[in-house]
């Protein structure tokens, strides 16, 4: 996939008809997804109350090797500034050092497809935000959600599991075997292939699917694969 060249779908929190007009800030996220068939799953079942969800519409730009001018001029990586520290619209400027405590999001949430693309999306978000927020990082606001790869279910016993990845997988159908337990198995093919309830549950619901806390340190392991600049 080439790099974003226009702006991607997206939908804000929206504050609740009656009671509180708004959550409290540690709860509100922004979740960031690859295309527009997993914006619309993910907006379908989201808590809109505390969850704004953005699409991308291929790959982010590599912020480690690209200039901080054509960053600047990129349509999404614009779009996604002015989406994170609440700027309706203007240019995207890196000479403010906005203060990102102000922003209307507590935290950023990079939710991608289980595949190769998915990964290498991944990284290269990573690197984009190290780029716009990197005080987000230091400070655990920036977080990854593992999606299942592979549905997995006991034949026998209608028992169902999940796989993160193919060896994942094998290592469960090695485990079964040795139990005399037959195994079915199905790929998902991108977030939009998961049952609503499967992706509620692990990979949308905070209290519920498998996240990680991005750190300097993953950034940097990163940055010596597909950038060159060493972190601030």
């Amino acid at each position: 996939m080439k790099p974003i060249s226009a702006t991607g779908s997206f939908v804000d929190i929206q504050a609740a008809e009656q009671g509180p007009p708004d959550v409290r800030l540690a709860e509100r996220e922004l979740i960031v997804v690859e295309g527009e068939s997993a914006w619309k799953s993910v907006v379908a079942i989201r808590d809109a109350s505390h969850q704004a969800v953005l699409a991308m519409q291929g790959k982010p730009i590599n912020a480690a090797k690209a200039s901080q001018a054509a960053v600047a001029r990129n349509p999404w990586a614009a779009q996604f500034h002015r989406i994170l520290t609440g700027r309706s619209n203007g240019p995207c400027s890196f000479d403010q050092n906005p203060n990102h405590d102000a922003a209307p999001y507590h935290r950023i949430v990079l939710l991608f497809d289980p595949d190769a693309d998915g990964i290498h999306c991944e990284a290269l978000m990573l690197l984009l935000v190290w780029h716009l927020a990197a005080d987000w990082v230091d400070q655990q606001r920036v977080w990854c959600v593992k999606a299942p790869a592979y549905e997995v279910q006991v034949q026998a016993t209608g028992e169902v599991g999940y796989a993160d990845h193919p060896l994942h997988l094998q290592a469960i159908q090695r485990a079964a075997e040795k139990q005399g337990a037959i195994l079915r198995s199905r790929p998902y093919r991108g977030l939009a292939s998961i049952p609503a309830a499967v992706l509620r549950a692990r990979c949308v619901r905070p209290e519920s699917r498998r996240q990680s806390c991005v750190t300097r340190d993953q950034i940097e392991a990163i940055r010596q694969t597909i950038g060159h600049r060493r972190p601030r």
